[in-house]
């Protein structure tokens, strides 16, 4: 898999995710839940995943373009893996009340373990691939205006902050990135979304989708190995 982050912490999270999974996968006398057993083949899906488009077909006739809906695409499967891990994540902590995807994981989930550190390394990408350049950071901003505009009230309260936040040089919350991440799908999905919308330049919108799916990747294999391990825990077996 290309990574841009780090492929050998891509590497080792992914073999531990794989050994943890597979003691709960391959429990022949304590089943897993189907909940997990679908979150991890929309994963492997996501993480497997090849797009080449046909130029005889599809509008791409620059690379810029060509990138920029494969990243889309790419982005959205994990973002639909995401959707499966809620699934799983609530059959676990015996949720019943609804709550939205980007705020399904909570401070208490995230504060003090590798999600922290995850969060701050986003905006540090952002910081020194978008905000170093005026001409980035100001189509980055009209790119959030364009979010903000084509959004629900929530969604738009969190992105909003994310604006807000960027803007004033300030830390970003996990729920603003998933935010970010989920309007990036939803504008794709539901109001058809193109190559180009919301930005001036291609770069722009290529940065922010490599930085997304590359935290969404790190993302679901630390925070589905924190609930793996929760079960292992409830099922009373040892874990990694």
């Amino acid at each position: 898999m290309e990574f841009e982050i780090n492929q050998n912490e891509f590497n080792l999270r992914f073999e531990n995710y794989g050994i943890v999974s597979k003691q709960i996968l391959n429990n022949c006398n304590n089943p897993p839940q189907i909940e997990l057993r679908v979150f991890d083949v929309r994963f492997r899906i996501a993480l497997g995943l090849r797009i080449s488009l046909d130029g005889n077909y599809a509008h791409v006739n620059t690379e810029n373009t060509r990138n920029t809906y494969k990243l889309i695409l790419s982005l959205n499967e994990f973002w639909f893996a995401y959707e499966g891990f809620s699934k799983y994540y609530k059959s676990i902590r015996s949720l019943v009340n609804y709550r939205s995807l980007p705020n399904l994981i909570t401070n208490e989930d995230s504060e003090g373990n590798d999600i922290t550190l995850l969060v701050g390394r986003f905006l540090e990408l952002l910081n020194n691939n978008i905000r170093t350049g005026e001409n980035l950071k100001n189509d980055f901003i009209k790119y959030l205006d364009y979010l903000i505009a084509n959004s629900k009230q929530d969604q738009r309260n969190r992105l909003s902050r994310l604006k807000l936040n960027f803007c004033n040089e300030n830390e970003i919350s996990l729920n603003e990135i998933l935010s970010l991440i989920y309007s990036i799908r939803c504008m794709y999905v539901h109001n058809g979304h193109t190559a180009k919308s919301g930005v001036k330049f291609y770069k722009t919108k290529i940065l922010v989708l490599k930085i997304c799916k590359d935290f969404m990747t790190l993302f679901l294999l630390i925070i589905s190995k924190i609930v793996m391990e929760e079960e292992l825990e409830i099922r009373g077996q040892n874990h990694v």
